[in-house]
């Protein structure tokens, strides 16, 4: 039997029918939302932006029984090794940082270098869902992702 290996990173296919887009969003295994499905959903929320013949995206889940399980932060836990403790007046510096740096292509490239990498690419996750969702509330996996859709309502088994 010749079967699929599963994906060592999150995948988005996406397919265009028109002015839509069917986004698949592979998970892996576990269907886990990961910093590869984080960069995939950006260039996917950018092109949709751009693009003025775009005027749906359909997101749906490879995996047989759920959407997403959750994030896997584990690209958060290793980046985050070797850096001080900080308190919340600090991390709200350090996040105003990041998102200055994320707007120069040339520094967010150099900084993309370094350890600051990780939080360069909380950054872009969390603008990414920002722009998914006008209301600015900072939104993340299962149904929340729907929220950031603009989903008014959720039908299990549809």
């Amino acid at each position: 039997m010749n079967k699929k290996e599963p994906r060592a990173d999150g995948h988005i296919d996406v397919e265009n029918h028109g002015a839509v887009l069917v986004a698949r969003i592979d998970g892996g295994p576990h269907a886990l939302f990961d910093a590869a499905l984080t960069k995939q959903l950006k260039e996917l929320v950018d092109r949709a932006d751009r693009d003025p013949n775009i005027h749906a995206v359909v997101f749906t889940g490879t995996h047989p029984d759920r959407f997403l399980s959750h994030s896997d932060v584990t690209w958060l836990q290793q980046g985050g090794v070797g850096f001080p403790p900080i308190n919340t007046r600090i991390a709200g510096i350090v996040s105003r940082m990041a998102r200055l740096i994320n707007k120069v292509p040339i520094v967010r490239t150099l900084a993309g270098m370094t350890r600051l990498k990780t939080l360069l690419q909380f950054d872009s996750f969390h603008a990414t869902f920002l722009k998914m969702n006008a209301s600015g509330t900072h939104l993340c996996r299962g149904t929340q992702w729907l929220s950031a859709c603009r989903w008014r309502g959720i039908r299990l088994g549809v």
